[in-house]
């Protein structure tokens, strides 16, 4: 288990960060859980309770990829690449997650998600829906490659290697 700190100063090698991918994708369960069952609260009790159980899993997503993405720093500059381009990440998300908030709604005030589904993916709106998701395929697929290749050898502008001096780096 990888020690984490609030910044984002230092390296993090390959299999450590595999470590936190696979932690962090059991955390964000947690979250999905939260919107399946504000999704059912909102349809079958009360819109507005749904709409607070999405607000905690909203903030509980946030905060778990906000840490994630600190750990992606740290790899990027195990490879000697700077974070910045990692800025992109939380803009994709707050897309996908309006895109989402926007669909419940629709489903809620429509009384079915049938219309909604037809009104979004219907006839007139496939390429549209192609031309959003492709961007954030290929930023994935360009974040997955670089993720998962070896870090230099040796000190580079952001540290010394992981486990080197280990103790200077949190």
């Amino acid at each position: 288990m990888v020690k984490l700190s609030w910044d984002t100063q230092g390296r993090i090698a390959l299999k450590d960060y595999r470590k936190e991918r696979w932690r962090h994708f059991f955390y964000c369960l947690i979250p999905v859980g939260l919107f399946i069952v504000g999704t059912i609260a909102a349809v079958s009790v009360h819109p507005a309770v749904g709409i607070g159980i999405y607000a905690v899993g909203a903030i509980l997503l946030f905060y778990y990829r906000y840490r994630f993405l600190q750990v992606m720093v740290k790899r990027l500059h195990d490879m000697n690449m700077s974070g910045k381009v990692l800025i992109l990440s939380p803009i994709i998300m707050l897309v996908v997650l309006a895109a989402l908030v926007v669909f419940v709604v629709y489903s809620v005030s429509s009384g079915s998600v049938g219309p909604v589904v037809d009104k979004w993916f219907g006839d007139n709106s496939g390429m549209t829906g192609l031309i959003f998701i492709l961007p954030i395929t290929a930023f994935n697929l360009y974040l997955r490659y670089q993720m998962n290749r070896e870090g230099t050898y040796g000190a580079n502008r952001y540290g010394a290697p992981p486990g080197v001096a280990q103790a200077n780096l949190f």
